[in-house]
């Protein structure tokens, strides 16, 4: 059987893969928010990040969120996804997909 071969190394690559980024951002206590706000649609993302927030500097808008105290979101409602972080003391560890 022949196996071809594909020689990558010419010219620059055009796709970057995305990175699976795991940060736990903790909740600011004056303003009771952690600083970021959810998508309404599937799949989970961040819809936007409060500048000088606690999740400034960790989340960018269009994170997608895979994970949120450990617990696949993928099936979940936003309104669940929402109450998880809700209901957190004062961190949230969020694992997050990001495209480049």
């Amino acid at each position: 059987s022949r196996v071809s071969v594909t020689d990558c190394s010419s010219g620059s690559q055009q796709f970057t893969a995305p990175v699976k980024i795991t940060t736990v951002i903790h909740k600011d206590l004056l303003l009771n928010n952690y600083g970021f706000d959810i998508s309404q649609n599937h799949p989970l993302s961040i819809a936007s990040v409060i500048a000088g927030g606690p999740a400034d500097g960790k989340l960018m808008p269009g994170d997608q969120i895979l994970k949120i105290h450990n617990e696949a979101v993928e099936d979940m409602l936003v309104e669940q996804a929402v109450d998880i972080i809700r209901q957190s003391e004062d961190s949230v560890p969020i694992t997050v997909l990001r495209y480049p």
